[in-house]
């Protein structure tokens, strides 16, 4: 079971201390005051494990969407949907806890806004987040390149509507 709640400070000084894998690095977040003002300017949710202990975070709107320039955006993202974004923490990642942890937090998005369709954009090498993504419902609409950091990085968006 999870409980989400605003992000502050302190979660998002914990945060900014997670340090991911490999490839995975790519999802760290840099320890500084402009990261530290994105996460807790109300974009970003902490996700509470069962004891109490922050074990991600949700980000929504403008937040969750990777810089790719406006002509990526006018040909991959529709208007009227949710884009969100996603984090485990280190600690917890690829030990099957994706798909509850997803999970739960569709179901809180759904509350809070409604029976819309939720958009995510995740870089094609990270297979076992689409796998988690693909079970929960979401399915490829889009691909783009990024061409920063070098060598390019290609985006898979996908798409999850309300059932």
């Amino acid at each position: 079971m999870y409980q989400i709640c605003p992000m502050d400070k302190e979660y998002a000084r914990v945060i900014m201390g997670w340090s991911y894998e490999g490839p995975y690095a790519v999802y760290s977040f840099a320890d500084n005051d402009e990261t530290r003002t994105e996460l807790v300017a109300g974009s970003y949710l902490a996700v509470l494990d069962a004891a109490g202990m922050l074990c991600g975070f949700f980000c929504m709107g403008e937040a969750a969407r990777i810089p790719a320039g406006r002509r990526v955006y006018q040909n991959t993202h529709r208007p009227g949907m949710l884009d969100i974004g996603l984090g485990l923490a280190p600690d917890r990642v690829g030990r099957g806890e994706g798909r509850r942890f997803l999970e739960a937090g569709k179901r809180y998005l759904y509350a809070v806004h409604g029976a819309v369709p939720l958009r995510l954009t995740v870089a094609q090498f990270n297979r076992r987040a689409i796998k988690v993504y693909e079970a929960v419902g979401f399915a490829e609409t889009a691909r783009f390149m990024r061409p920063v950091p070098r060598p390019g990085v290609e985006f898979m968006v996908m798409v999850c509507l309300p059932a």
